[in-house]
């Protein structure tokens, strides 16, 4: 008998603003093939981070709206162009936003990574990116690794 998931609420971040962008594709694609999942596109054409900006008007209900978004997913799947060897600064803004907001958004909340990108080398950053997304946000209590000995995820 086969296993059946129960309905699943994804949160996709997709690090390319571009219309027809591959790793929006890819979420889209992740969502397909998880079955009974409800993909919705977060939204991450933000203003850049600025403290005055945050210090004058406050958060922006943008950012807002992507902390409840992130809040109230199942799990969130993060497709992520490398730009330069490094993280998108469209996916690294939006972090940063959302830890601004009160609350942590992230907290228990479970992340896939998974990135598109060109060239012959794209690979060799990625440990490094995937390093910095740990890292981030880790600091909003999120990405505590669990598995076996064998790497499993438990």
């Amino acid at each position: 008998m086969e296993a059946t998931m129960a309905h699943v609420k994804l949160l996709g971040l997709s690090g390319a603003l571009r219309k027809g962008s591959t790793n929006t594709l890819l979420l889209q694609e992740a969502a397909r093939l998880m079955g009974d999942a409800e993909l919705t596109l977060a939204d991450l054409n933000l203003p850049l981070y600025d403290g005055d900006l945050e210090a004058a008007e406050g958060v922006p209900a943008a950012v807002q709206k992507l902390a409840a978004q992130i809040s109230e997913a199942d799990a969130v799947v993060i497709s992520t162009p490398e730009y330069n060897r490094g993280l998108s600064g469209v996916v690294k803004n939006a972090l940063d936003w959302v830890s601004r907001v009160e609350g942590s958004a992230w907290a228990g909340k479970p992340v896939a990574l998974m990135s598109s990108a060109a060239g012959a080398l794209w690979w060799r950053p990625w440990a490094c990116y995937v390093a910095q997304l740990h890292d981030t946000l880790s600091a909003q209590n999120c990405c505590r690794s669990r598995s076996d000995s064998c790497g499993k995820l438990q």
